[in-house]
């Protein structure tokens, strides 16, 4: 928090008029950050070491390490190899829809892998303040004006990417859509104090 140098008893601006005007201002800001949001594994399977699933440096179209299995070659992405039925996957993500474990099986993969993450969030907040006080018959008012404004740098964030390794090259690891956060928002307040 930092109170502005204008008005009486700061440095600048001491004439009454002006100072009652741009004196008394109080600014303050803040800002936040989170890492990102550990990504829940699916219940699939997943041939390799599991810390070669974080990469170095993630885009939306390639958020982690998606190679692996797949049936032909028309699914296939990036690092993909083509394994028909019947034979087994041994590297990688087993892509394969009818390769999958049934939903009465048991959990074969962690729930987390340290270190894969959603995209992190940070954001900017700033407020302005102003006190003042007015004198009504021998009673003092004290009033605030106060202006907020939340992720004043307009920020929008991700939503983390698809986990499930049978959406298809196009989606599998892929971030699609927009967080829950808030984009700019402004807001003025008056508090009256008797």
């Amino acid at each position: 928090m930092y109170d502005l140098p204008f008005g009486k008893g700061q440095p600048l601006v001491h004439s009454t008029i002006p100072s009652a005007l741009i004196g008394g201002w109080t600014f303050s800001g803040s800002y936040q950050w989170q890492r990102g949001t550990l990504l829940q594994l699916p219940n699939g399977f997943f041939y390799g070491d599991l810390n070669s699933l974080v990469i170095k440096d993630p885009t939306l179209g390639h958020w982690f390490n998606t190679a692996g299995c797949v049936l032909t070659a028309a699914q296939a992405g990036p690092g993909d190899t083509v394994v028909p039925l019947g034979q087994p996957c041994t590297q990688g993500w087993d892509k394969r829809v009818g390769a999958q474990p049934s939903t009465y099986m048991a959990r074969v993969l962690p729930y987390y892998v340290d270190g894969l993450r959603g995209p992190n969030y940070g954001q900017t907040n700033v407020s302005m303040a102003k006190n003042f006080r007015v004198n009504i018959r021998e009673h003092p008012l004290n009033f605030q004006l106060r202006g907020d404004a939340l992720n004043v740098m307009n920020h929008s964030y991700f939503a983390n990417p698809s986990t499930s390794p049978t959406a298809g090259v196009n989606s599998f690891g892929v971030i699609t859509g927009a967080g829950a956060q808030l984009n700019r928002f402004l807001q003025v307040q008056l508090h009256i104090r008797w």
